[in-house]
């Protein structure tokens, strides 16, 4: 999947000052957290979003150190459920640049033109276009995944009242995303409750 570039990163999304330091076979992520307001620990949503933003312009990190008066290390375990997370973040992306009118309409000869000019205004006003719903949904995943949960069957609710015969496709695929991304958060919740309730003898 694509990743949007630093550019690209909208402007109430949080990016650490960071740098990478390179050892053999080995990438760390060092975010300069002297510098900011914040609590220097991944426990803090703005932190955790810094660190995300952070892991998905770059490839190939190991582990990361949020770098305070005290420095705190993540890796193994702890960095294998950023990546996760990360793969998240970069799903909904894909999610969001998904065109209706374009995918479904704009190539398609057996529309009169008339019809696409109506069908396009549509696609651009409508409000499960995969943009802005997966972008807030983006959004819901850094901040509370409660409310994700609920914007997402709040999503799921308006699709299966929708009865626009044009709109079919457009909402099976924004379903077939919902499901996907469902899977995808359970397997998240699974592992991170697994880790935790692990016994090591």
């Amino acid at each position: 999947m694509s990743r949007a570039t630093k550019s690209e990163l909208k402007d109430e999304e949080f990016l650490c000052s960071y740098r990478l330091q390179h050892e053999p076979n080995k990438i760390t992520l060092v975010a300069d957290c002297k510098e900011c307001n914040g609590e220097a620990n991944l426990n803090n949503r703005t932190c955790l979003r810094g660190i995300l933003n952070g892991l998905c312009q770059e490839y190939n990190v190991d582990s990361v150190i949020l770098s305070h008066y005290i420095e705190t290390k993540y890796a193994e375990e702890s960095m294998h459920i950023l990546r996760m997370m990360v793969e998240i973040v970069h799903d909904l992306e894909q999610m969001a640049i998904r065109e209706p009118y374009e995918e479904y309409f704009a190539n398609d000869d057996r529309l009169v033109q008339s019809f696409k000019s109506q069908q396009k205004a549509k696609c651009e006003k409508c409000d499960l276009k995969p943009e802005g719903i997966f972008f807030k949904l983006k959004n819901n995943f850094f901040d509370d995944l409660a409310i994700l949960y609920e914007e997402a069957g709040e999503i799921t609710k308006k699709i299966e009242e929708n009865k626009e015969r044009a709109c079919a496709e457009c909402m099976k695929g924004t379903k077939s995303d919902l499901i996907y991304l469902f899977n995808k958060l359970e397997n998240l919740r699974a592992y991170v409750i697994y880790k935790g309730f692990q016994i090591v003898i």
